[in-house]
């Protein structure tokens, strides 16, 4: 595995091998700004294209620790910024999301609308267990 990217707020790490990435949110979200979200959104799209390089066809983004709310015309933008990522045309996304219906809510309906605007095939899960996502992501491969 490999860090990619590390700020104040996240890190994505990728493990070329298994063709996985993988989205650690920090608990230093709660201080994101809006400007924030969006440079961390445009760094995602920034990577997507190295995961289209390593055929990069797993993803899981750990949410537990995201705190920063995201407002419906943040996620407009999102869905419009996130239609240029570069995926697989097969693409597993496995979300950890916390106990917090709010900041989940606002997270499926990003995600719902990103994947509206993207034309690979997404198959999104969301779970509260990093063990059962992980399974998920890689069930059917030895």
């Amino acid at each position: 595995m490999k860090s990619l990217f590390k700020n104040t707020f996240f890190e994505i790490i990728v493990d070329k091998e298994r063709k996985y990435a993988e989205t650690i949110f920090f608990a230093t979200t709660v201080e994101m700004s809006e400007e924030d979200y969006k440079a961390a959104v445009l760094k995602g799209v920034e990577l997507s294209n190295l995961f289209e390089e390593d055929s990069i066809n797993k993803a899981l983004s750990d949410y537990r620790n995201f705190f920063f709310i995201v407002t419906p015309e943040i996620q407009d933008w999102v869905a419009q910024q996130t239609s240029q990522m570069k995926y697989t045309q097969q693409m597993r996304i496995a979300n950890i999301v916390s106990h917090d219906m709010i900041v989940n809510l606002a997270i499926e309906q990003t995600l719902e609308e990103a994947e509206k605007s993207n034309a690979a095939d997404f198959a999104i899960r969301y779970f509260y267990n990093p063990e059962e996502a992980q399974k998920w992501l890689f069930e059917g491969q030895s």
